[in-house]
């Protein structure tokens, strides 16, 4: 696997523009300070998210905007050194691990230099902007052996019956799934959203816009493009659904059973995608090799003809629903089908990456996740139902939405 231009490689030339840093006095060591060369610790790629993460003990922090990076260094403290370049960071030993926090389109090149040059890594959520960085990722950890963890948590609401419901049998095969956005599951797809016809301005002075887009396009500087609202371009992310999805889908692939494999199908439903701006989208229906069928509607516009808006999961036996009218109370059509699924038996997770190494089970659990939200994505773009191969990760017979899948990185950026 190819990483990026090495630090080595990128020094010359360009070292006073592009590495930018400052060091605090004490970071050369004295006789009450012990230099940081003698110590391992951590560093924080990127300063929006990653402020928080950039406490004491940090020893590297990384922006591309200088403001951030001055506060971050300071909030920090100690022997913190601050970089606007992150390849500088990489041949420090005394990094261990490197906390990934930049927009999506940086997450896979820099998560996995870092690994590529020995460091452990956590990485912000969503994991990439596309399957095929997704899968890179999944194969460096696998080749380099370094830990990996990653940034979502569980939103899925019900979960626990859910894998009842997938292990116990008792609503038959197959089973649907249906995840509203106003029941429970915050997609944020209203919140963000990116500006059309935007007016290009100059970029600030302390932002360096050339490596902020870094494997992206490299478009004119807007504002709205960065900063937190950078999730309204494709070029760095794909929306509220993407920011979302990790956290309300990450226990919900386990509990199907579904964490390591894709949907065969997914069509969705929306109004026509801007080519740079992400918008919003109605519903998708995800259908797996299997007949088991994942229906999400995003809270947002009109929802599926026929669709029951309260169905959580339903079967040719019944159905379990997360009912608005009993404030989010479950009841079950039939009645008895709730009280035998409170009766079973716990089940053990469903996922089938439990004998795999744990840094390997989470990447590929992490990449997984994220696929439902990209497909779900691809289909809205190219404005039809797509038939997705999960082993080979492309669109079958649709070149422009398989296009979508591996983009091209804008050089010299590769993953």
């Amino acid at each position: 696997m190819a990483g990026a231009v090495s630090r080595r490689h990128f020094v010359g030339g360009v070292a006073a523009a592009a590495s930018w840093l400052i060091v605090p006095r004490h970071v050369l060591g004295g006789e009450a300070k012990q230099p940081p060369s003698q110590r391992m610790g951590q560093a924080v790629v990127g300063l929006g998210r990653g402020m928080g993460m950039a406490g004491s003990g940090t020893l590297a922090a990384c922006d591309v905007d200088r403001k951030r990076l001055d506060a971050a260094v300071e909030r920090a403290g100690g022997e913190c050194r601050g970089y606007t370049d992150f390849r500088y960071i990489l041949d420090r030993k005394d990094i261990d691990r490197v906390l990934v926090a930049t927009p999506p389109h940086w997450h896979a090149p820099v998560s996995i230099m870092a690994m590529k040059a020995g460091k452990n890594v956590f990485c912000e959520k969503p994991l990439t902007r596309t399957i095929g960085e997704g899968r890179a990722f999944v194969e460096a950890v696998r080749s380099y052996g370094c830990a990996f963890s990653y940034g979502a948590h569980t939103e899925t609401p019900h979960h626990a019956l859910l894998r009842k419901v997938a292990h116990s049998g008792i609503l038959g095969s197959p089973l649907t799934v249906y995840m509203r956005g106003s029941k429970g599951c915050n997609f944020k797809v209203g919140g963000w959203t990116g500006m059309v016809n935007q007016v290009p301005q100059p970029a600030p002075p302390t932002l360096d816009w050339n490596l902020y887009c870094g494997p992206s396009p490299l478009k004119p500087y807007h504002p709205h493009r960065t900063h937190g609202s950078f999730r309204g371009y494709w070029d760095y992310d794909g929306g509220g659904l993407t920011d979302m999805a990790p956290h309300v889908f990450n226990e919900l692939l386990g509990n199907m059973g579904k964490d390591d494999t894709s949907p065969v199908e997914v069509e969705t439903s929306g109004p026509p995608a801007h080519d740079d701006a992400v918008g919003i989208f109605h519903w998708s229906r995800l259908k797996y090799a299997d007949g088991t069928v994942l229906f999400v509607d995003s809270g947002v516009g009109q929802p599926r003809d026929g669709a029951d808006p309260n169905i959580l999961f339903e079967g040719p036996n019944g159905r379990v629903l997360y009912s608005a009218e009993a404030k989010g109370a479950l009841v079950s059509d039939p009645p008895r089908v709730l009280d035998e699924l409170k009766n079973a038996p716990n089940p053990p997770s469903l996922s089938r990456l439990g004998g795999l190494p744990r840094p390997l089970a989470a990447i590929i659990h992490a990449h997984r996740t994220n696929c439902l939200a990209i497909l779900i994505n691809i289909s809205l773009r190219v404005g039809r139902r797509i038939r997705f191969d999960p082993v080979k990760e492309e669109v079958v017979g649709d070149d422009e939405a398989n296009r979508l899948v591996r983009p091209p990185m804008r050089a010299p950026w590769q993953v």
